[in-house]
Order: structure tokens, then C-alpha cells, then sequence
């Protein structure tokens, strides 16, 4: 796990109204980890592509 820049741990957030709508349209989600650098510059770390229909709601 990658931490942000105050040091606390990533984490990801979906809404229920828009996770249901991709869910029904076969739709996929992506994730990416980047460092920002300069005043509009980022760097790339990692990417990741899922069908939303995999990833679980938090109750």
C-alpha cells in the first residue's frame, strides 16, 4: 500500500448511485497511483483496471 503525501494510507471511495450505473452497463473502473511533481506535472506509478462488478460497497 502506497501512503499520500501526509502519510496516512490511499483509499477509494464509490458512490453507491454511479457504482450501481457502471455495474449495470458492464462498466470498469480504474485506479491509478501517481507523485505529483512541480506545479502540473505527475508521474505515473501504477495503474490498475477492474469491472466494477468485482469491487464490493462498504456498508
Amino acid at each position: 500500500m502506497l501512503e499520500r503525501s501526509d502519510g496516512q494510507p490511499g483509499y477509494f471511495e464509490a458512490y453507491r448511485e454511479s457504482h450501481e450505473k457502471r455495474r449495470r452497463h458492464d462498466g470498469w473502473c480504474c485506479f491509478v497511483v501517481y507523485r505529483p511533481h512541480g506545479r502540473s506535472g505527475c508521474t505515473l506509478i501504477n495503474d490498475e483496471m477492474t469491472r466494477a462488478s468485482t469491487l464490493a460497497l462498504l456498508r
